[in-house]
């Protein structure tokens, strides 16, 4: 059974969401023409031929949650060559506010994540250092996350005396020295 899929997506500018329109070209289907005869006295039923019928289309479309889209004038066909076109006449999207505030969120933890641990390490940062403190933020920031830290629940604690900076976040718990090397650390110690 042969199927034809095509697949159209339409890029959406808010959170790297898009639009998916799916449709599944069913096989043609043959359907016999028959009549009767009469053979020798006896009636019987021959085919006379053939006519074929479309097998029809499946489609889907599937949106971003928390948007409201409308597709207007929405055409899909396969020519008797093979080629495949897609139409829309018009397009809308209203993005619901829910979806700017969770987008919102999930970046603003990390963003306020590595501006701590920029700020944490600038005060331990030896004198003479080389190293720049957005870069190893950024290594502190990545290495707390790998690790399963919550960034929108953490916190960073610079120790001048031990020349660290711990981030945690009640479960997870890293430790970093003044050349930004993380390990794992237990709460409390």
């Amino acid at each position: 059974m042969k199927k034809l899929i095509m697949l159209a997506a339409v890029a959406a500018i808010a959170a790297g969401c898009q639009t998916r329109i799916t449709a599944e070209k069913n096989p043609e289907v043959a359907h016999p023409i028959q009549a009767k005869v009469t053979v020798n006295g006896e009636d019987r039923i021959i085919n006379t031929g053939y006519m074929v019928t479309s097998g029809g289309w499946y489609a889907t479309a599937r949106s971003p949650l928390y948007a409201k889209e409308s597709l207007q004038g929405l055409t899909i066909g396969v020519s008797t060559n093979g080629t495949v076109h897609l139409g829309l006449d018009a397009y809308d999207r209203d993005l619901s506010t829910n979806a700017i505030v969770m987008v919102k969120t999930i970046f603003d933890g990390s963003v306020n994540l590595v501006n701590a641990c920029a700020k944490a390490y600038a005060t331990i940062q030896t004198a003479g250092a080389n190293t720049a403190a957005g870069a190893v933020a950024d290594k502190i920031a990545k290495y707390f996350k790998d690790r399963g830290g919550d960034p929108a629940k953490s916190s960073v604690i610079a120790d001048k005396t031990a020349q660290t900076v711990t981030v945690t976040d009640g479960s997870t718990c890293i430790s970093c020295d003044a050349l930004g090397n993380c390990t794992d650390c237990v709460e409390g110690v």
